[in-house]
């Protein structure tokens, strides 16, 4: 059995398409290498991408959902690739704390924006 499979392979495992399962894994800073034109990620990669859905569906933003997943030091691909932070110095409460408040203010503002856009098509349109 293959210790990689495709990105596609990976992504229908993990219920979500091939560009969103890459732009995920390029948010996690995950080594996306081509052979023979296809991008081959391992096997592990699935856990990951399958941790990404859940966090998204369950309201998270894609940028959260990835911050959330490396401080919890998920499997992606061989942990090497993963850009980690140091917590050493902040518990792990105040950090997920801080994610949801994050997290609360990235969708008030983009909240903001949608209206905004709503009334200016509203007042051009």
């Amino acid at each position: 059995m293959s210790d990689k499979v495709t990105l596609i392979e990976a992504a229908k495992e993990a219920g979500t398409t091939r560009d969103k399962a890459k732009y995920w894994l390029e948010l996690l800073k995950c080594d996306l290498p081509m052979e023979k034109h296809k991008i081959l990620v391992p096997v592990e990669t699935v856990v990951t991408l399958k941790a990404m859905r859940i966090a998204i569906d369950s309201g998270l933003t894609p940028s959260a959902a990835a911050e959330r997943i490396k401080l919890q030091n998920m499997p992606a691909t061989p942990a090497s690739t993963i850009e980690r932070r140091s917590v050493s110095s902040t518990p792990f409460d105040a950090i997920t704390q801080m994610m949801a408040r994050l997290d609360i203010l990235e969708k008030a503002v983009m909240r903001w924006v949608d209206d905004f856009e709503d009334q200016l098509h509203g007042e051009t349109g």
